[in-house]
């Protein structure tokens, strides 16, 4: 009995713990840039402030990400519309970035 209620209580904790931030920091930006040279493998753009590590009009790079090469190309291309929206009516995006490299994980347009 003991070790069934040690079993359950671990598969309950694994269950039910939140893992690991892959992110170093996150700031609500203004976009002031966008580089389209590199699409669809890469999404360059620059904000108006900085976010962690990276100061303010520091390039940031988003890596679309997904299995398929054809579902990578929608991921950029639906990330350079929300760029391209942020820019064009100063809306906000919230970024949560990787210091090293400023690498950008998650993007929200607000």
């Amino acid at each position: 009995m003991k070790r069934l209620i040690s079993i359950l209580s671990m598969v309950a904790t694994a269950a039910f713990s939140m893992p690991a931030a892959a992110y170093d920091a996150v700031a609500d930006v203004k976009i002031t840039q966008v580089e389209l040279t590199y699409m669809p493998e890469h999404i360059i753009f620059w904000a108006d402030q900085a976010v962690g590590a990276c100061p303010a009009g520091s390039l940031l790079d988003w890596v679309p990400r997904n299995a398929t090469q054809s579902s990578k190309d929608q991921n950029a291309q639906a990330v350079l519309a929300a760029l391209m929206t942020a820019k064009s009516t100063g809306a906000s995006m919230r970024l949560f970035v990787i210091n090293t490299g400023c690498k950008v994980e998650f993007i929200y347009l607000l």
